[in-house]
Formats: C-alpha cells, structure tokens, sequence
C-alpha cells in the first residue's frame, strides 16, 4: 500500500509559516505552495489525501465522516514526541456541548494563537498547561 503522506519540502530546517490559504493551494511565506490537504509537522510538509466530507450532510456526531477510519491518522501514532498531549472524548464532548470550540496546542502556539484571536477582537478563551521541556 502507497503512503497518503509525502514530505514535500527540501529544506526542512527552517520554520513553516503560512501565507496565504485558497481553496486550491497553501501558500507558505517562502513562496512555496503546496496542496490545501497537507499536514506541518516539526518542519516538513505532507501532503495529505484525507476522504472526501460532504459538507451539507457531515455533524459532529459523526454521519458523513464514515470513510474517516483511525488509519489516515498514522503520521500522528508515528511521531515522537507527540506534538501535544491528547484530549478525552468526554472533556471535548462537554465543552461541545455548552457551544465551545476546543483547539490543543503546545502552550506556546496557544498562547501565540489567543493574542492573536484577542487582537482580532475575537471571543476567546485559553486554558494553559505547564510547557515541558
């Protein structure tokens, strides 16, 4: 079976940052562009065939995700160490349930992301963890 994940960057030194997003293309700060099914992860680029979601029949209780199985997630199993730390079902459910929209991320990308949301003038609340080493 071929790999759905592609490292598609030469120089995978440098930090991503990203541009520009169409429906068509990524466009990174370099001038690279890559696919908008695409996965960043410790500085390389994947791209990435995830299926294909109706948007008109997908809800989040899963109906038109059904093509969605574990394995298109194996970059993720993969990693070391895993870029955060996951999240249960029945804490995302809960804060689904009172109307809000759950995003993990390292402490300093979350912090990164609140200032900036905050400065948009975006409701937004950030809820912190140590950072580990």
């Amino acid at each position: 079976m071929e790999s759905p994940l592609v490292n598609i960057l030469q120089d995978d030194s440098l930090p991503i940052r990203i541009a520009k997003v169409t429906p068509d293309l990524v466009r990174l700060a370099d001038g690279v562009t890559v696919p908008p099914t695409c996965i960043f992860l410790n500085g390389q680029a994947f791209v990435w065939t995830p299926p294909k979601i109706d948007a008109a029949a997908a809800v989040p209780s899963g109906k038109g995700w059904e093509a969605w199985s574990n394995d298109i997630w194996t970059l993720f199993e993969l990693v070391f160490p895993k870029p955060v730390l996951p999240v249960p079902a029945r804490i995302k459910a809960h804060l689904h349930s009172v109307g809000i929209q759950l995003d993990v991320q390292s402490t300093r990308n979350a912090c990164s992301t609140y200032n900036l949301l905050s400065e948009e003038g975006r409701r937004v609340s950030a809820a912190l963890l140590p950072m580990t080493a």
